[in-house]
């Protein structure tokens, strides 16, 4: 196996904490718990993979494709995310807070509860994502697209909607005039 590819692979656990490594492929790879605080690994292809409850607080993410992999539970906080790829990721519960998600693609992710306090999604392409009683208090939307998607029950307290493109969405949300209770 060429280095730093890893395919169908149970890394359930590993701590790879302040690793650094070069265009990594994670392809369909358990991850779920593992420790990745403060990694490099930016540029890789983590597709299909379960980071489910993954540590990832203060990696260097950027350009990462993240294809439908499950990122549930997992705690990003203060990770570099630019240029990542999350379409049909599973964020259910993760802790995305003051991340810069700006100009992200999260076509048809699933955020159900998921953190999302004072994080920027200006430009962000969440069409047909799942917003459910997520946290979204002091989140930057500006330019955002939500269509089809959901915020039902999510709190938007001080959110920032200016040009938010939020047609075709359920919005049974609270904390902003544009939520319908």
């Amino acid at each position: 196996m060429a280095q730093n590819q890893y395919h169908f692979s149970n890394l359930a656990g590993i701590n790879l904490s302040g690793t650094v490594m070069q265009n990594p492929l994670f392809y369909d790879v358990n991850l779920s718990g593992a420790n990745m605080t403060n990694s490099v690994m930016s540029g890789g292809d983590f597709s299909y993979s379960n980071l489910s409850g993954a540590d990832l607080r203060g990696a260097d993410l950027r350009n990462i494709d993240f294809y439908h992999a499950n990122l549930s539970g997992a705690d990003l906080r203060g990770a570099n995310v630019l240029g990542a790829r999350f379409v049909g990721v599973e964020f259910s519960n993760a802790n995305l807070s003051g991340l810069d998600m700006s100009h992200t693609n999260m076509i048809g992710a699933d955020l159900t509860g998921t953190y999302l306090v004072n994080t920027n999604l200006v430009g962000a392409d969440m069409r047909s994502a799942t917003f459910i009683d997520a946290a979204l208090y002091g989140a930057d939307l500006q330019q955002a697209s939500l269509d089809g998607g959901s915020l039902a029950y999510s709190d938007l307290t001080g959110a920032n909607v200016k040009g938010f493109d939020y047609s075709g969405t359920v919005m049974s949300c609270h904390g902003s005039p544009i939520c319908h209770n």
